[in-house]
Protein backbone atom coordinates (compact mmCIF):
# COMPACT_ATOMS: atom_id res chain seq x y z
CA UNK A 1 0.00 0.00 0.00
CA UNK A 2 2.60 2.34 1.11
CA UNK A 3 4.55 1.85 -2.23
CA UNK A 4 1.40 2.33 -4.19
CA UNK A 5 0.67 5.41 -2.35
CA UNK A 6 5.03 6.84 -2.97
CA UNK A 7 4.13 5.97 -6.77
CA UNK A 8 1.27 7.88 -6.61
CA UNK A 9 3.08 10.84 -5.28
CA UNK A 10 5.96 10.15 -8.20
CA UNK A 11 3.52 10.44 -10.64
CA UNK A 12 1.58 13.49 -9.61
CA UNK A 13 4.77 15.32 -9.05
CA UNK A 14 6.68 14.34 -12.81
CA UNK A 15 3.44 14.67 -14.43
CA UNK A 16 3.85 18.39 -14.14
CA UNK A 17 1.88 18.55 -11.11
CA UNK A 18 2.25 22.49 -10.74
CA UNK A 19 0.55 23.19 -14.29
CA UNK A 20 -2.23 20.99 -12.85
CA UNK A 21 -3.93 23.58 -10.84
CA UNK A 22 -1.14 22.36 -7.51
CA UNK A 23 0.13 24.57 -5.46
CA UNK A 24 3.91 23.71 -3.85
CA UNK A 25 5.27 24.84 -0.51
CA UNK A 26 7.74 24.47 2.38
CA UNK A 27 10.59 23.93 -0.58
CA UNK A 28 8.02 21.08 -2.38
CA UNK A 29 7.37 19.08 0.61
CA UNK A 30 3.67 19.51 0.49
CA UNK A 31 1.14 20.21 -2.36
CA UNK A 32 -2.54 21.73 -2.12
CA UNK A 33 -4.96 21.57 -5.07
CA UNK A 34 -8.37 23.41 -4.56
CA UNK A 35 -11.63 22.09 -6.31
CA UNK A 36 -13.66 25.27 -7.15
CA UNK A 37 -17.11 25.81 -8.18
CA UNK A 38 -18.85 29.10 -8.40
CA UNK A 39 -16.17 31.13 -6.61
CA UNK A 40 -16.66 27.94 -3.59
CA UNK A 41 -14.52 25.56 -2.55
CA UNK A 42 -15.96 21.95 -2.64
CA UNK A 43 -13.15 19.92 -2.07
CA UNK A 44 -8.67 19.56 -1.58
CA UNK A 45 -6.39 17.72 -3.23
CA UNK A 46 -3.09 17.32 -0.62
CA UNK A 47 -0.15 15.59 -0.69
CA UNK A 48 2.37 15.45 1.73
CA UNK A 49 6.02 13.76 1.08
CA UNK A 50 7.16 13.31 4.11
CA UNK A 51 3.75 11.49 5.54
CA UNK A 52 3.95 9.88 2.15
CA UNK A 53 0.32 10.48 1.59
CA UNK A 54 -1.76 11.98 -0.89
CA UNK A 55 -5.68 12.68 -0.25
CA UNK A 56 -8.81 14.36 -1.36
CA UNK A 57 -11.28 15.78 1.48
CA UNK A 58 -14.17 18.24 2.10
CA UNK A 59 -14.89 20.92 5.23
CA UNK A 60 -17.47 18.00 6.06
CA UNK A 61 -14.86 15.17 6.43
CA UNK A 62 -12.62 17.69 9.12
CA UNK A 63 -15.79 18.17 11.11
CA UNK A 64 -16.98 14.30 10.96
CA UNK A 65 -13.85 13.73 12.49
CA UNK A 66 -14.19 16.10 15.11
CA UNK A 67 -17.60 15.39 15.83
CA UNK A 68 -16.09 11.41 16.36
CA UNK A 69 -13.80 12.14 18.46
CA UNK A 70 -14.06 13.17 23.10
CA UNK A 71 -14.43 17.31 21.91
CA UNK A 72 -17.95 16.42 20.15
CA UNK A 73 -19.77 16.17 23.65
CA UNK A 74 -17.40 18.52 25.37
CA UNK A 75 -17.92 21.54 22.59
CA UNK A 76 -21.68 20.86 21.01
CA UNK A 77 -20.46 20.92 17.87
CA UNK A 78 -23.66 19.39 16.43
CA UNK A 79 -26.49 21.56 18.45
CA UNK A 80 -24.44 24.79 17.95
CA UNK A 81 -24.22 26.02 14.13
CA UNK A 82 -20.91 26.92 12.83
CA UNK A 83 -20.90 30.20 11.21
CA UNK A 84 -17.56 30.57 9.95
CA UNK A 85 -14.54 28.21 9.14
CA UNK A 86 -11.50 29.22 7.66
CA UNK A 87 -8.75 26.38 6.28
CA UNK A 88 -4.88 26.53 5.71
CA UNK A 89 -2.46 23.71 5.16
CA UNK A 90 0.54 23.12 7.92
CA UNK A 91 4.16 21.86 6.52
CA UNK A 92 7.00 21.10 8.46
CA UNK A 93 10.03 18.14 8.97
CA UNK A 94 7.83 16.14 11.38
CA UNK A 95 5.16 16.11 8.81
CA UNK A 96 2.10 18.24 7.85
CA UNK A 97 -1.29 19.49 9.48
CA UNK A 98 -4.77 20.25 8.18
CA UNK A 99 -5.79 23.77 10.57
CA UNK A 100 -9.46 24.10 10.77
CA UNK A 101 -10.56 27.08 12.70
CA UNK A 102 -14.32 27.69 13.19
CA UNK A 103 -16.72 29.68 14.90
CA UNK A 104 -19.98 29.09 16.24
CA UNK A 105 -23.01 31.17 17.20
CA UNK A 106 -22.06 31.87 20.58
CA UNK A 107 -19.19 33.49 19.37
CA UNK A 108 -16.42 30.52 21.07
CA UNK A 109 -13.77 29.95 18.19
CA UNK A 110 -11.62 27.08 17.78
CA UNK A 111 -8.48 25.85 16.18
CA UNK A 112 -8.14 21.97 15.10
CA UNK A 113 -4.82 20.25 14.23
CA UNK A 114 -5.44 17.65 11.94
CA UNK A 115 -2.95 14.95 11.22
CA UNK A 116 -3.14 11.97 8.54
CA UNK A 117 -2.31 8.60 8.71
CA UNK A 118 -3.09 5.89 6.31
CA UNK A 119 -6.02 8.53 4.45
CA UNK A 120 -7.52 8.59 7.82
CA UNK A 121 -7.49 12.07 9.66
CA UNK A 122 -6.48 12.43 13.65
CA UNK A 123 -6.50 15.53 15.53
CA UNK A 124 -2.98 16.49 16.67
CA UNK A 125 -4.53 19.23 18.81
CA UNK A 126 -8.00 20.51 19.64
CA UNK A 127 -8.04 24.47 21.70
CA UNK A 128 -9.64 27.84 21.84
CA UNK A 129 -8.74 30.62 19.51
CA UNK A 130 -8.17 33.76 21.49
CA UNK A 131 -7.19 37.36 20.40
CA UNK A 132 -3.50 37.12 21.17
CA UNK A 133 -3.27 34.08 18.73
CA UNK A 134 -2.41 34.72 14.81
CA UNK A 135 -5.61 35.56 13.00
CA UNK A 136 -3.48 33.68 10.23
CA UNK A 137 -1.89 31.06 11.70
CA UNK A 138 -4.36 29.56 14.81
CA UNK A 139 -2.17 27.77 17.34
CA UNK A 140 -4.97 27.69 19.99
CA UNK A 141 -4.50 27.45 23.58
CA UNK A 142 -5.74 24.19 25.60
CA UNK A 143 -9.34 24.32 26.56
CA UNK A 144 -9.73 25.27 30.35
CA UNK A 145 -5.74 25.16 31.12
CA UNK A 146 -4.45 28.04 32.49
CA UNK A 147 -0.61 28.84 33.19
CA UNK A 148 0.17 30.64 36.72
CA UNK A 149 3.05 32.05 37.71
CA UNK A 150 3.78 32.99 41.71
CA UNK A 151 5.15 36.39 41.83
CA UNK A 152 5.38 36.05 45.75
CA UNK A 153 8.90 36.00 47.18
CA UNK A 154 8.35 32.60 48.62
CA UNK A 155 7.11 30.39 46.69
CA UNK A 156 5.00 28.44 49.47
CA UNK A 157 3.71 31.07 51.11
CA UNK A 158 2.16 32.62 48.03
CA UNK A 159 1.30 29.16 46.92
CA UNK A 160 -0.58 28.87 50.52
CA UNK A 161 -2.43 32.00 49.50
CA UNK A 162 -3.12 31.01 46.03
CA UNK A 163 -4.77 28.19 47.35
CA UNK A 164 -6.96 29.81 49.17
CA UNK A 165 -8.07 32.10 47.32
CA UNK A 166 -8.53 29.61 44.74
CA UNK A 167 -10.59 27.67 46.73
CA UNK A 168 -13.04 31.01 47.45
CA UNK A 169 -13.46 31.77 43.79
CA UNK A 170 -13.99 28.56 42.14
CA UNK A 171 -15.10 26.14 44.93
CA UNK A 172 -13.03 23.40 46.51
CA UNK A 173 -12.91 20.63 44.58
CA UNK A 174 -13.71 22.72 41.46
CA UNK A 175 -9.75 23.22 40.38
CA UNK A 176 -7.01 21.45 39.55
CA UNK A 177 -3.60 23.08 40.02
CA UNK A 178 -0.03 21.13 38.96
CA UNK A 179 3.14 22.15 39.53
CA UNK A 180 5.20 22.44 36.60
CA UNK A 181 8.43 24.23 36.90
CA UNK A 182 9.52 26.72 39.75
CA UNK A 183 6.74 29.15 40.99
CA UNK A 184 4.97 28.18 37.58
CA UNK A 185 1.64 26.00 37.94
CA UNK A 186 -0.93 24.88 35.27
CA UNK A 187 -4.58 25.05 36.43
CA UNK A 188 -7.34 23.30 35.52
CA UNK A 189 -10.52 24.43 36.02
CA UNK A 190 -14.30 23.87 34.20
CA UNK A 191 -14.28 26.88 32.87
CA UNK A 192 -13.45 28.37 29.57
CA UNK A 193 -10.27 30.13 29.13
CA UNK A 194 -11.06 33.46 28.20
CA UNK A 195 -13.67 33.92 31.07
CA UNK A 196 -11.54 31.69 33.43
CA UNK A 197 -8.80 34.33 32.74
CA UNK A 198 -10.85 37.61 32.80
CA UNK A 199 -12.16 36.45 36.04
CA UNK A 200 -9.08 35.65 37.96
CA UNK A 201 -7.75 39.07 36.56
CA UNK A 202 -10.41 40.82 38.22
CA UNK A 203 -9.78 38.94 41.43
CA UNK A 204 -9.09 41.11 43.90
CA UNK A 205 -7.65 38.27 45.98
CA UNK A 206 -5.58 36.01 43.12
CA UNK A 207 -4.62 39.46 41.07
CA UNK A 208 -1.67 40.34 43.58
CA UNK A 209 -0.27 36.82 43.45
CA UNK A 210 0.13 35.40 40.26
CA UNK A 211 0.55 36.42 36.42
CA UNK A 212 -1.85 34.47 34.50
CA UNK A 213 -1.46 33.16 31.02
CA UNK A 214 -2.70 31.11 28.07
CA UNK A 215 -1.47 27.49 27.95
CA UNK A 216 -1.02 27.85 24.55
CA UNK A 217 -0.19 24.60 21.97
CA UNK A 218 3.22 24.05 20.35
CA UNK A 219 3.22 23.28 17.12
CA UNK A 220 6.45 22.42 15.09
CA UNK A 221 8.31 24.97 12.77
CA UNK A 222 7.03 24.83 9.32
CA UNK A 223 5.12 26.93 6.69
CA UNK A 224 1.48 27.69 6.87
CA UNK A 225 -0.34 27.86 3.26
CA UNK A 226 -4.20 28.86 2.44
Amino acid sequence: MKKQIISLMVVLFSSNTLSNGYESFNFDECLIKKNIFEEEVLSYKFVSFKDRVATQFSVKDLFQTIEESKYSSLLGIEKEKVTDTKISFHCGSYGSSIVLKFEKENDESFCAWLGLKDKAFFIRSFGNWVLEDSKDNCHGVKLNELILTIVHDSEEEGLERLKTALNDHFGEGNYNIVKIANKIYKLISKEENEKAREKLAKNASIRPLVKIDYNWFSHPVGEFKE
